[in-house]
């Protein structure tokens, strides 16, 4: 039998606004086949906004779990812990999350966990959304495209600049005739694997992830290895964190508010 209950993790988390408050819940469920793994996910409670924690809610789901709430009748696990024949690995392992609120009206979603197909990967990726209405602020909605012009061409920099340092240190390595030469063969593969990303973002460093803190927006970029080599990617993860007072001035008007920036300036 099924055992799916909703249970409450803190009542009332604090106050957002004003007398508006945030209910944080867990959905938890038990896989009802061995191994019999207990399963949660947080469910985002408004009292003042419904349909605001709605919207968070159900995008959670759909983004993240490939389900929809509003039809899956409880059962928000079904298509990411396999079956009960084996027959089908997990799409999700060892699922971990958190919520925080960086700003009174920014809810932020943190999940981590190992994601699987051919391998299993461990991963960590956040949401963020907007209190007020329950949209999801991410890189192409939270700035204006002149601005993602602009932090991408700084994070490109940047991140060029990490990698030629990381390759220069690596070529030196390799006129070490002290170092094993075992490790050689992994030095050169190292330095190939970054001069052919390099190589392949010539005008987009690819923002996989950003996390809003208070004082600035870390971003996080796109690792360059594949799977089959991504031991060779000693600098993953790789992020950088631009302060408001630069990044902010490419925030669209209606959503600088939530970081106490002017609509304008």
């Amino acid at each position: 039998m099924r055992l799916f209950v909703l249970a409450v993790m803190c009542a009332i988390a604090r106050p957002v606004s004003g007398q508006l408050t945030m209910v944080v819940d867990t959905v938890s469920a038990v896989r009802p086949w061995p191994p019999n793994e207990t399963w949660t996910f947080p469910r985002i409670g408004l009292p003042q906004r419904p349909a605001v924690a709605a919207r968070i809610d159900r995008d959670l789901c759909i983004e993240f779990l490939e389900v929809d709430p509003d039809t899956a009748g409880g059962n928000l696990f079904d298509l990411v812990w396999g079956d009960a024949e084996d027959r089908t690995m997990p799409r999700l392992r060892d699922l971990e999350w958190s919520v925080r609120q960086p700003f009174p009206e920014v809810l932020e979603v943190e999940l981590s966990g190992e994601g699987c197909g051919a391998y299993c990967e461990g991963f960590t990726k956040r949401y963020q959304f907007d209190l007020r209405t329950g949209r999801r602020l991410d890189f192409d909605s939270l700035f204006t495209p002149e601005g993602i012009t602009a932090i991408n061409d700084t994070l490109l920099k940047a991140w060029n600049a990490l990698l030629n340092d990381h390759i220069a240190s690596m070529l030196d390595s390799l006129t070490d005739s002290e170092i094993d030469p075992e490790y050689m063969d992994q030095y050169r593969a190292e330095v190939e694997m970054y001069a052919r990303c390099q190589a392949e973002r010539t005008d987009d460093p690819y923002v996989a992830d950003l996390k809003l803190d208070a004082q600035g927006s870390r971003f996080f970029i796109a690792r360059c290895a594949a799977h089959v080599d991504q031991n060779l990617d000693e600098l993953d993860p790789v992020s950088f964190v631009l302060a408001y007072a630069w990044c902010g001035r490419w925030m669209r008007p209606e959503l600088r508010p939530l970081f106490q920036l002017p609509r304008n300036g």
